[in-house]
């Protein structure tokens, strides 16, 4: 991307990021779990490839400029969910954070391997709760038709997402092949 300068008149890379700004229109950005919070952990790259988090922030207006981004999307787990992460995504411009839930039953969490990894029903619900109202939108991915999910479970996970803090939700149905 084309470094600002001071000189009015445009270099010649400037002049081809306008007339690629011209041809497209992004408005939403979504970026993939994980990367975000392991380049906020280990502080290189950054959110969009920068060293620092001011190059973030500077990076993310350029693209919002550029492209006409309005909206920046970012998928995220449970154990992410912490200050040190939280607030380079949302330094960075992000407006829509998606926590990987799957649900909030210590049962199901165990059998699908995400107990130990991501914590415990308990420790999800107080993440989640530390992070309402830093993100427009804090949306939780839960999954049903998991094997051993009763409905009553499911009624459970629905109640615990209306206190959660989250002022979203995506339901996703478990897929299974036979072939893996």
């Amino acid at each position: 991307l084309p470094r600002r300068r001071r000189d009015p008149k445009p270099t010649h890379a400037e002049e081809e990021w306008a007339v690629v700004r011209a041809r497209t229109h992004i408005e939403r950005i979504a970026l993939p779990e994980g990367s975000q919070a392991r380049c906020c952990r280990e502080r290189s790259p950054g959110l969009l490839g920068s060293a620092s988090s001011a190059e973030d922030n500077a990076l993310s207006a350029l693209v919002r400029e550029l492209f006409g981004v309005t909206d920046v999307s970012v998928e995220t787990n449970p154990k992410d969910l912490r200050p040190d992460i939280l607030e380079p995504l949302r330094g960075a411009g992000v407006t829509r954070l998606s926590v990987g839930v799957q649900s909030f039953d210590d049962r199901l969490l165990k059998e699908v391997d995400r107990y130990a990894k991501y914590g415990s029903s308990d420790e999800i619900r107080s993440h989640l709760r530390g992070a309402a109202g830093m993100f427009p939108t804090l949306n939780i991915d839960l999954i049903f038709n998991q094997p051993h999910q009763t409905l009553a479970s499911l009624e459970r996970d629905l109640e615990t997402v209306l206190v959660s803090g989250a002022n979203q939700a995506s339901f996703y149905p478990l897929m299974t092949s036979h072939t893996v």
